[in-house]
This record gives structure tokens, C-alpha cells and sequence, in this order.
């Protein structure tokens, strides 16, 4: 089915339960190795840049006289059930949504502003470390596994682009993506 909504790029979360009892996110294939503090409870714990279908703008007035935008969208994969297993599937427009602050016209705009929304996670990730003989240890421990987390993520990334390509990112929030479609059809 077309679906005719703009679509743009944007910075999806990657969540997980993270906490007293840390386990597999089955997801990724990722083992949890955020540090463990407080109940168990879902975070964000890392972000990938995926395009998305914009469903609305929404413009809330603040105090100061300015206006602060943000979009409900949704995201072309997100973590679904299948057989048992989480995993990341390719799913209807129509079944999820969030709401984000910022959409970018490219890639290379939404990866600056991955880059550093992952950083500030590492950083939160080690002010959480405990001080103690095993701290550049266990610093050492967190910096490396984040690697690995980041090198996992930016598969899913490569995964959900090569699966997206038909999502043709609109040029204007206001363009109608079948216009766009029969476009390229005719050249």
C-alpha cells in the first residue's frame, strides 16, 4: 500500500530495560552492559537515524512569546514480537507513533545529531560509575561495550536504509509523497 505522508529523517531511541536485573536485548544481540543502578526500568540507550513518516507538527506556545515545534511520527522499523523474540521488523505506518523534537532533510545532518545524543548517554553512563579500586576498570569496561552497542546500532541503521528506499524523503514537509512517486516514474 502508498502511503502518502512527507517523510523526513529523525533520531529514533533505542530502549531498554535497564536496572537491578539486566538482561539480553534480544533486539540487538546486545548483553546490558549499562551500569546497573535503581529498579528495573526501560531507558533509552542509544539512537540510530531512520527516515519517518511525519503524521503532524505540532507548535506549543511557551511564555516567552516563541514557539516550540515537534512532530508526531513514525518510524518505518520498530522492536516487535516475532516467534517469541524481539526483534526489529518493518511495519505499517499506521500502528506506531512518537513524538520528536527535531526531523533533518539529510543523513548527514540527523548523524551530527545522533552523535552527539550517543555521547551524552556514554557520559550519563559513566557518571554513574562507582568510585572505587576498580573504577578505570570498570570506565574501561563501559567505554568498551558502548563500542560495541554503537557498532550494533549503526548495523540496524545500514538495515533499516537499504530496507527504506522506496521512502523517498520529501524535499518540503508540505510535499505530497505521490506526487513525488509519479515523478520518478515518468523520468
Amino acid at each position: 500500500m502508498q502511503y502518502n505522508y512527507p517523510i523526513k529523517y529523525s533520531i529514533m531511541p533505542i530502549y531498554a530495560y535497564v536496572g537491578d536485573n539486566l538482561s539480553n536485548n534480544h533486539a540487538l544481540n546486545i548483553y546490558n552492559s549499562i551500569v546497573r543502578y535503581g529498579h528495573e526500568h526501560l531507558e533509552i540507550i542509544g539512537y540510530v537515524v531512520s527516515k519517518c513518516y511525519i503524521l503532524s507538527e505540532i507548535n506549543s506556545f511557551l511564555s516567552d512569546g516563541t514557539t516550540n515545534t515537534s512532530y508526531k511520527v513514525v518510524f518505518p522499523y520498530q522492536k516487535v514480537n516475532h516467534k517469541g523474540r524481539e526483534t526489529y521488523r518493518k511495519v505499517e505506518p499506521t500502528r506506531y507513533d512518537a513524538q520528536i523534537g527535531e526531523i533533518y532533510d539529510t543523513t548527514e545532518e540527523a548523524t551530527l545529531a545522533k552523535n552527539e545524543l550517543n555521547q551524552i548517554i556514554l557520559s550519563e553512563e559513566l557518571s554513574r560509575i562507582t568510585r572505587n579500586k576498580n573504577y578505570q576498570e570498570n570506565v574501561e569496561f563501559i567505554q568498551q561495550a558502548f563500542e560495541e552497542r554503537i557498532k550494533r546500532f549503526n548495523e540496524l541503521e545500514k538495515e533499516i536504509e537499504e530496507n527504506t528506499q522506496e521512502m523517498i524523503v520529501s524535499e518540503n514537509k508540505k510535499q505530497n509523497l505521490s506526487i513525488l512517486q509519479k515523478n520518478l516514474k515518468k523520468q
